[in-house]
């Protein structure tokens, strides 16, 4: 885990634009086949699933802060879930106070007060860092993908109007189902 103060989510980062070759070589296997090719891991297998502290969730690729961990929410899906971005595996079970940043590129995506336990097997967040995180139709036309602003890293999907509750019992309108290797994360001291 690496160290990062929410200050980065007030600023606008310059894209990344690496070489194929280059994400290959700068990400883990898993995080390059998530946050590069776009697939997804496991159900209930993530880090950040169950993960719930204090902090900001950051783009395993850029570091690009996505969500602040207030938007963390448990929708018992199998991966983290937000119900927001700031500015919108491993951690499906991951509970620290702190930042989830993209596993690519270091961009701080989440904090930990936005994560939740969803049930699904992904960590889950309400929340995303400001502009940190941008919104595009998938593929397949009929789901909204969630990807880093900064380096355009595969994170998951979005959710809506599914009646889930956070930890404080208030209805959660967007679900930011997340995979866990795209995500590290900055603990708040």
């Amino acid at each position: 885990m690496s160290t990062s103060s929410n200050n980065k989510q007030e600023q606008k980062l310059p894209p990344m634009n690496l070489s194929d070759s280059e994400w290959k070589e700068k990400l883990t296997n898993e995080q390059y086949r998530i946050l590069r090719k776009k697939e997804t891991e496991f159900p209930g297998t993530g880090e950040f699933n169950k993960h719930f502290e204090t902090g900001t969730y950051k783009c395993a690729g850029c570091e690009n802060d996505l969500y602040d961990s207030t938007s963390k929410f448990d929708s018992h899906c199998g991966w983290p879930a937000f119900s927001s971005s700031l500015g919108t595996g491993e951690f499906n079970k991951h509970f620290e106070t702190g930042t989830y940043k993209c596993a690519g590129c270091e961009n701080d995506l989440y904090d930990s007060t936005s994560k939740f336990d969803s049930h699904c097997g992904w960590p889950a967040f309400s929340s995303s860092l400001g502009t940190s995180v941008k919104h595009e139709k998938d593929a397949d036309g009929h789901r909204e993908e969630i990807l880093c602003a900064k380096c355009d890293g595969h994170l998951g999907h979005v959710f809506e109007g599914e009646g889930l509750r956070d930890a404080n019992g208030k209805i959660i309108q967007q679900r930011h189902c997340v995979n866990s290797a795209s995500l590290k994360f900055a603990k708040k001291n």
